[in-house]
């Protein structure tokens, strides 16, 4: 009898427990969800009536956008006249890399400071041929003739890719290759100095002083004109 009142008195403060715990649950989310009281203006300080003036249901003024120059305001439709004449120029076939008609590689467009800076907006819209005539402008530095190496063998595998002949193309790869060979700070010799065309050029200094040279052009050059008859040094006195 004593073990059943016992668990009456039990049972009845748990149940009374979680009936209050409960209880208590919904006073805590009735006053979590309750509005807050109306702010009175007057009351409130200098900067937060400021902040409340400029919250995003009241718009503050936008303030007008200064004047451009005339000369700044052109300056994007000069960019995109020089991207729409490179992409124009890159319709040309592989076969032939001659300069353009109407591009002057030796003047940089107005809308870039630096020759490198144009060359790349070049090569990025797919104008290889623009790109490479201004990389010719400025031979013989180095960035020049690294960067007209690169396209050119760009231009060579799109040459092969479309069943073009490439030879003028590995021709002008080799000699860009020996003019980044020759000594600076001097003047420095024409190519017909070492041989009437790029064949003979390679037939009698061959490709291991050459390091602008890839193992890949190594390759076609081998194909093209098989084993030069010797290896020299082109600023070697000997050389022709």
């Amino acid at each position: 009898m004593t073990l059943i009142l016992i668990f009456i008195v039990a049972t009845t403060g748990v149940l009374w427990w979680l009936f209050r715990s409960e209880r208590q649950k919904r006073i805590e989310n009735a006053e979590r969800n309750a509005p807050l009281p109306a702010v009175d203006p007057s009351a409130l300080l200098l900067e937060e009536r400021w902040q409340r003036h400029a919250s995003p249901l009241i718009p503050a003024e936008i303030p007008a956008e200064p004047e451009t120059p005339e000369s700044m305001a052109t300056a994007p439709k000069d960019e995109e006249a020089t991207i729409d004449q490179a992409q124009d120029a890159s319709t040309q076939t592989v076969e032939g890399s001659e300069p353009l008609p109407g591009f002057n590689p030796s003047t940089p467009s107005p809308s870039f400071e630096h020759w490198q800076e144009q060359l790349k907006a070049l090569r990025d819209a797919g104008a290889l041929d623009a790109a490479l005539t201004l990389a010719r402008a400025h031979f013989p530095r180095q960035h020049a003739l690294q960067q007209a190496a690169v396209i050119l063998r760009q231009l060579v595998r799109q040459g092969i890719e479309r069943n073009h002949r490439v030879d003028h193309l590995l021709g002008e790869l080799y000699d860009t290759a020996l003019l980044a060979s020759l000594p600076r700070g001097k003047e420095q010799p024409p190519l017909e100095h070492f041989g009437a065309n790029s064949a003979e050029r390679y037939r009698r200094l061959g490709h291991a002083r050459l390091k602008l040279l890839t193992k890949n052009d190594l390759r076609h050059l081998h194909q093209l004109w098989g084993e030069p008859e010797h290896h020299r040094d082109p600023a070697a006195p000997d050389a022709t």
